[in-house]
């Protein structure tokens, strides 16, 4: 199999896990030390927090929330990767549009998730 054709299946992993709030399914991609970094304006530093550290209790699952994800971009380099990864999401009725830049390492004959990067797109 090709390295895109197994990324495409880690993240298609990753994506029905946060869809069916099956978060062991979505953690089943990540490096059990994958991280999460975001920037916190307030105090001006980047906050980073292990991605399995960083799961939401589990009342989310009660929310009206729809997901939708399509991968914009793979790119490939011997066993490091980068995907962009565009989700639309419904809330309550509010739509939000974010998007997931996701790190990813091969180890032996496995990809997986190493970081993530997100943030909300601004519509204009």
């Amino acid at each position: 199999m090709d390295n895109v054709k197994e990324i495409k299946e880690v993240i298609e992993t990753y994506v029905e896990g946060v869809k069916e709030f099956n978060f062991s399914k979505a953690e089943s991609s990540w490096y059990k030390d994958g991280i999460k970094i975001s920037y916190n304006p307030e105090d001006d530093k980047l906050e980073m927090l292990k991605m399995l550290d960083s799961r939401p209790p589990d009342k989310i699952k009660e929310l009206e929330i729809h997901q939708e994800a399509n991968i914009e971009l793979i790119d490939v380099t011997n066993t490091a990767a980068i995907v962009i990864l565009h989700w639309e999401q419904i809330i309550q009725g509010n739509k939000k549009s974010y998007v997931d830049y996701l790190s990813l390492l091969k180890d032996k004959d496995k990809w997986r998730i190493a970081a993530k990067i997100s943030d909300i797109k601004n519509s204009s």
